[in-house]
């Protein structure tokens, strides 16, 4: 099908105009403020030439007619929601944290093989006693187990003599316990634990062989 000269006119026109507003001018400053983007083009078409120019705020000239483009179509139809993705696969259960320990941190001064045996209490600062009672503290509602004592002695025992701290609960003594044998002014025990009931009285039990002048004794345990 072949245009007239009008209307080939007409849409060579209309396709500068469209390419001249898409386009911007080269060196063109950008304006300060960003404008609003028309919702339709607006011109006149001479009714003999089919010359188009664009319409400002006036009405399109004697002689013209007014054309109308939309710059956006119309809004097509929402599309069909898509397929739900497969559910992905539950993770690993983490491995039990280990429980929280309390650290249980003793000086006991003035001990002699005069007080054989004699008391101290699991923490702070106490003097040795010969009444268990006067030294003793409580364990907490849930309970513990009592493990890896240390004990210090600021002198050895003696020739052939040994100092034993031993850890007690309600007035009896518990499988923790540790000896420092002449000439050493230490021991560990690593291997024994003590359950301690939960409200149990507790305290640290001094004996002795030989003749023991008089020493100070720092001990330590924890609780878990």
């Amino acid at each position: 099908m072949s245009l007239g000269p009008r209307r080939l006119t007409l849409f060579v026109v209309a396709g500068a105009l469209c390419t001249g507003l898409l386009l911007p001018a080269a060196g063109a400053v950008p304006p300060k403020k960003r404008k609003r983007a028309p919702v339709s083009i607006k011109a006149c078409s001479h009714a003999k030439t089919g010359q188009l120019r664009l319409r400002g705020k006036r009405r399109c000239r004697k002689g013209e007619r007014g054309i109308v483009w939309s710059v956006r179509g119309p809004r097509g139809a929402k599309g069909a929601r898509g397929l739900r993705g497969p559910a992905g696969s539950g993770g690993t259960d983490g491995t039990n944290g280990s429980a929280p320990s309390a650290i249980f941190s003793a000086r006991a001064t003035a001990y002699s093989s005069v007080l054989n045996p004699g008391y101290a209490a699991v923490s702070g600062i106490t003097e040795v006693s010969a009444t268990e009672a006067t030294v003793e503290t409580l364990a907490p509602a849930s309970g513990f187990t009592a493990g890896g004592l240390a004990v210090n002695a600021t002198s050895a025992p003696g020739a052939g003599g040994s100092i034993t701290v031993s850890l007690r609960a309600n007035g009896a003594d518990s499988p923790l316990t540790c000896t420092i044998s002449d000439p050493a002014t230490t021991c560990l025990n690593r291997s024994s634990a003590a359950a301690i009931p939960g409200g149990s009285t507790i305290s640290l039990q001094i004996t002795s062989s030989g003749t023991i002048l008089t020493t100070n004794l720092l001990v330590g345990f924890e609780g878990r």
